[in-house]
């Protein structure tokens, strides 16, 4: 290609593709396409948006998206707090929580634990956490103990109250749970049953006084013993103080704020022969530094003798407390029950009521201890069962409970349980004793 200037006034520049010798050329060389348009190749982004995976990636630390998970998270469980899925996925949901606490990031820490706070009253989910807090207590003590600085403070908020654990030793009577169950609960500020917030004028000191200082229980730990009276099942009844002063002991070394708040332990009133015993052998597995004993010279003086504790106090029973009659007790214990199973509506409209779920016959493994598998018949009909989430059966001895359910119909394919909530169980594993509703 060579360039000629022609006599054209305007002097252009003419182009000649007849110069063989040019070096540059617009003509291919050959047939192959070497000097077609070459394809761009696709940028990640791309492949991506074409396979409808975007985002490709989220950096958890960067707004806003820590905010949109929180926020997602928080809203989720507030509409599934009485969806049993959420109840089936904690296992795999406290891995996660496990490793968040473990980035010591304070940011991440925070949102965390106010999510573990929503996943608590989440129907189920707080008395299934007591497995889980032995792992996460330590990664919260580390974080609780280090030095914070000033503005570190709401991590202490969150992680530290004051708290203390209140155990119920009263099979027959217990307040934290059904009759028939011995258990723990850490005590808190939540705790505390308040009036409405229309009624913030309202004096808590003079609310609490009227209304006998009501408490709400949170994060139980329960065994079911399944009896009414000690005397039936003395050594089953032993064997449960046990195994709940073990798991106190191992929160307590987990988390030294519960250490240091200590127990109160509140036993039953049967202070006369095997009843003393079992008195007496619970002190022994507890070792508590103070006795209290009410309105029973008597025992005062026969606690004081044995030595069973560095201090043992004597106090007059108040002269408001009544002496509670066997009727009153069977009553009591009834309505315990009937309220357990016919909670109050959540809204504002709507009447108490409670649900049957049907579930095959083949599938329920009920048992009664000593553990041995218990036949389905009509015998168990209105019995309150104990429902454990266990991998294996012979772990049932170990397991604490989950729920209750009570036993309406056993059919020839399948057993109707009366439950406090609807949706399928969680767990096919049933502890039985001899406590009955009979308004079932």
């Amino acid at each position: 290609m060579s360039r000629q200037r022609g006599d054209d006034p305007l002097n252009c520049d003419v182009l000649s593709l007849d110069d063989p010798a040019t070096p540059m050329t617009a003509r291919p060389t050959s047939s192959s396409g070497r000097s077609k348009p070459k394809a761009k190749d696709k940028s990640e982004f791309r492949r991506y948006f074409d396979q409808n995976e975007l985002p490709m990636t989220v950096e958890e630390s960067v707004e806003p998206y820590p905010s949109l998970a929180f926020k997602a998270t928080m809203e989720l469980l507030e509409h599934g707090m009485a969806d049993t899925r959420v109840l089936k996925s904690l296992a795999s949901i406290m891995s996660h929580v496990k490793g968040a606490l473990s980035t010591r990031d304070k940011e991440v820490v925070h949102r965390v634990l106010l999510v573990v706070q929503q996943l608590a009253v989440c129907d189920g989910v707080g008395e299934a956490l007591g497995e889980y807090y032995r792992a996460i207590l330590p990664l919260c003590n580390l974080l609780k103990d280090k030095r914070l600085g000033t503005g570190d403070s709401m991590t202490k908020e969150l992680i530290q109250d004051t708290l203390e654990i209140l155990d119920a030793y009263d099979i027959g009577q217990g307040e934290i749970g059904l009759p028939g169950t011995i258990g723990a609960s850490v005590v808190t500020r939540d705790n505390f049953v308040v009036p409405a917030p229309a009624d913030d004028q309202v004096d808590l000191a003079e609310y609490g006084s009227e209304h006998n200082f009501p408490l709400t229980w949170l994060r139980n730990l329960l065994f079911y013993v399944g009896h009414t009276n000690m005397s039936e099942k003395d050594w089953l009844f032993k064997w449960y103080v046990q195994q709940l002063a073990t798991r106190i002991r191992d929160k307590q070394a987990a988390d030294p704020s519960l250490a240091a708040s200590g127990a109160v332990i509140n036993t039953c009133g049967w202070v006369e022969g095997k009843g003393l015993r079992l008195l007496l052998a619970t002190i022994a597995i507890f070792q508590p530094s103070h006795v209290v004993v009410l309105g029973d010279v008597n025992l005062y003086d026969h606690l004081l003798h044995e030595q069973v504790a560095p201090v043992v106090l004597g106090l007059p029973r108040s002269y408001l407390a009544q002496r509670r009659s066997a009727s009153f007790r069977r009553d009591t214990r009834n309505g315990r029950l009937r309220t357990y199973f016919t909670p109050p509506p959540r809204g504002s409209l709507g009447s108490p009521e409670n649900f049957h779920i049907e579930v095959a016959t083949s599938q329920v493994r009920l048992f009664t201890l000593v553990l041995k598998r218990v036949p389905l018949t009509e015998s168990v009909n209105q019995a309150v069962v104990a429902m454990c989430v266990v991998e294996s059966d012979h772990m049932l001895v170990r397991s604490t409970v989950l729920g209750f359910l009570c036993i309406r119909a056993v059919n020839k394919d399948s057993v109707v349980f009366v439950s406090p909530r609807p949706g399928p169980l969680p767990s096919n594993h049933f502890l039985l004793g001899q406590v009955q509703w009979l308004e079932a």
